[in-house]
């Protein structure tokens, strides 16, 4: 029995074991395994768990786990959470809110301190210093508050650097400000704004207070000896174990959330990293904090004193809650040979230190304050991430200190690629079921698809604004509902006591029966506004060919890219997606079809993508392998590829797209790689308000 086309794919790549209790279901095994033709078997749950075996955390795009040499800003290898920060009364640091529009998408963000564009006017941010005393089982100890490196206690060098101490700064030429780097990195940033409205903008860090030192036993198993290519060696923790104790000491120190707390590590690492940025939520209060190390020069020479801290500074200042995300970035430089061009951007975050990590010792600009050398780190400006051609920032620029120019090389925004698809998620479950699958949504939100009753009965459904109603094929089985259109008519197939599918339809109350003549299974899959139905059916060979019933009736549709096809999906335009194949443990292809014929559909760096669907104005929406063999959902809108999922590592789940309408509202399915769990969900994307989709 070969399995169904959509999970038969996913197979190759994803473990799926199938729990079918037959008693529940109640239809005889024999039937199971000796009537179904060769493209369905029981794809309804319950499901087992599914095995991702390929995808390992070492091998995520976000970290470098395997390259403990180099060093690394920690803060996306933490398990970044999607954090509501647009309470009104909501109590944490002093911040403001922006926006910028990229093909045809809106991206907000939040910083730090108040609105340039507004005027001028001084943020000041009260800022806490926590020295940390590590403690291990050999007898290492690590004391940011009392060992010396270059001539200072780690503490001593952060409050004497110009993170927290006035300098002369200019940015190609421009004097910029006397003051701290932070200030005077977001004065430059917004330069067109500073140099004119707000002279006397300000977003600056209070001297801080020293919190006594705080003492951390190290269990053997929470903590690592790494040496440096210089032979400095340091410990390095997990970060699960530091990031606990850093919340545990900012609730018993008391550290209110409106403040800067900083964790000094001294000689110390976190995995591979050297410092980061986070913030949490409790109850109405959200905390943002960095943590960073404090390394003498013979660790990297390069990467010293205030190099881990500068970068986050300028992070935390332009990302203080880790929530802001842009239309993605690949790094721009490497030292020696780059690695191939990849499809998938490296990094979606507004990380503004990070585009130059690569850089090492060409990345921290020295700078001479008060006898001592500090190291500063590059940050790119706001158009770097918006790819304006016009930078609002001083002289134009895309960074700072633009720390190539002498190598006749000045920063440009990043090349386009494959961003992530962020989405405001809607997620559902029919009322007193133990599982809910959806497959079709209309243009007005309403929704079909299948659930399960706690008694382990499965039946299909309908999602509307009344609520939710139950749609049952008479005297079948199991019914799956697949799409409803904007009239309110669904399509789909039940099974009746023989096994077999059989598509039908609903419309106003009734169901008839949708079954390609001749064919000894059909399977509807999408219905559009004019009552055009898709799907796919079996002959006795068997062969699998896609279909199309409309007011001329059925037609046969098969792709020139396989000798099997379906048909995924139609709009309103009449304009078809599908997928054919010829081995369903080969090679296959989606494929659109329009007046024109027949044309391959490809998503860039896939090893297959496969298509679900496709609304008026051609966006297209599905999941594809990537070239590492990890499962991702996708959509192309105004005729741009994403992937519909943030790193699926760092979120803890892979996202699948299901349906797309004409509000370019999503439907998809999330699974959770912790508990297995899955969801429905319809998903926004956020819409500039000027898109334009006459395409």
């Amino acid at each position: 029995m070969k399995q169904f086309f959509y999970l038969s794919v996913l197979k190759s790549y994803i473990t799926v074991v199938v729990v079918v209790v037959l008693a529940l279901i109640d239809i005889p095994a024999q039937t199971q395994t000796s009537k179904l033709p060769q493209r369905f078997r029981p794809d309804e749950p319950p499901f087992g768990k599914m095995t991702l075996p390929s995808l390992q955390h070492g091998d995520s795009p976000l970290n470098a786990m395997n390259d403990r040499f180099r060093p690394h800003d920690g803060t996306r290898n933490l398990n970044r959470r999607e954090l509501r920060t647009d309470d009104p009364d909501l109590r944490t640091i002093p911040n403001w809110s922006g926006t910028f529009d990229y093909h045809g998408l809106q991206y907000s963000y939040k910083m730090v301190g108040t609105d340039p564009k507004r005027g001028s006017a001084t943020t000041v941010v009260p800022v806490e210093i926590i020295p940390i005393r590590w403690v291990f089982s050999n007898g290492t100890v690590v004391d940011a508050s009392t060992d010396i490196v270059d001539g200072q206690t780690p503490v001593q060098g952060i409050i004497n650097s110009p993170i927290f101490q006035n300098y002369d700064f200019t940015s190609g030429g421009v004097h910029v400000g006397n003051t701290q780097y932070g200030d005077a990195f977001q004065r430059a940033n917004f330069w067109n704004s500073v140099s004119t409205r707000s002279r006397n903008y300000h977003v600056r860090l209070a001297q801080p207070i020293v919190l006594p030192t705080q003492t951390v036993i190290v269990p053997d198993e929470e903590v690592e000896f790494y040496t440096a290519p210089s032979g400095f060696v340091y410990p390095a923790m997990k970060p699960d174990f530091v990031a606990a104790k850093e919340s545990e000491f900012i609730a018993t120190l008391g550290i209110e959330p409106e403040s800067l707390p900083i964790f000094v590590w001294g000689s110390a690492g976190v995995g591979v990293t050297f410092g980061y940025h986070f913030a949490y939520r409790t109850g109405n209060s959200m905390h943002t904090y960095i943590s960073t190390a404090y390394l003498p020069a013979s660790a990297y020479g390069y990467f010293s004193d205030v190099s881990p801290l500068s970068h986050e500074i300028l992070e935390w200042m332009d990302d203080p809650f880790t929530t802001n995300f842009s239309p993605g970035w690949s790094y721009p430089y490497y030292l020696g040979t780059p690695p191939p061009p990849k499809a998938r951007c490296d990094i979606d975050y507004l990380e503004v230190a990070d585009p130059f990590e690569n850089l090492e010792a060409f990345t921290y600009t020295p700078v001479s304050l008060n006898g001592f050398t500090y190291h500063l780190a590059e940050g790119a400006f706001i158009d770097f991430f918006t790819r304006n051609r016009r930078s609002r920032s001083v002289n134009g620029q895309y960074s700072f200190f633009e720390i190539l120019r002498p190598y006749g090389t000045d920063t440009q925004p990043p090349a386009e690629c494959v961003s992530s698809l962020y989405l405001d998620k809607e997620f559902f479950t029919v009322p007193g079921s133990i599982f809910t699958f959806a497959y079709g949504m209309n243009n007005t939100g309403s929704v079909v698809g299948y659930y399960l009753d706690s008694s382990n009965n499965l039946h299909g459904f309908k999602k509307d604004r009344s609520g939710y109603t139950t749609l049952d094929f008479p005297g079948a089985l199991r019914t799956i509902p697949r799409d409803i259109n904007d009239s309110g008519a669904v399509v789909g197939y039940y099974r009746g006591t023989d096994g077999i599918p059989h598509g039908f339809g609903f419309k106003n109350g009734r169901f008839y029966a949708v079954d390609f003549p001749g064919s000894v299974d059909t399977l509807p899959e999408r219905i559009n506004s004019n009552g055009a139905i898709v799907g796919a059916y079996d002959t006795t060979q068997p062969i699998t060919h896609g279909f199309i019933l409309d007011s001329r009736g059925f037609r046969a549709v098969d792709s020139p890219f396989g000798t099997q096809s379906e048909v995924s999906s139609i709009n309103d335009r009449g304009i078809i997606t599908g997928n054919s194949w010829s081995d369903l443990n080969g090679q296959q292809s989606g494929f659109i079809k329009n007046r024109n014929g027949f044309s391959r559909f490809d998503f860039p760096d896939q090893s297959f993508a496969l298509l679900t669907s496709i609304n008026t104005f051609n966006d297209l929406g599905g999941y594809y392998i990537d070239s590492s063999s990890i499962p991702n959902g996708f959509m192309r809108l105004f005729g741009y590829p994403y992937v519909t999922q943030q790193f699926a590592q760092s979120f803890g789940y892979d996202t699948y797209v299901l349906d797309v309408n004409d509000r370019k509202e999503i439907l998809g399915w999330t699974v959770r790689f912790d508990t297995w769990e899955s969801q429905p969900f319809i998903g926004r994307p956020a819409l500039a308000d000027n898109f334009d989709d006459d395409r």
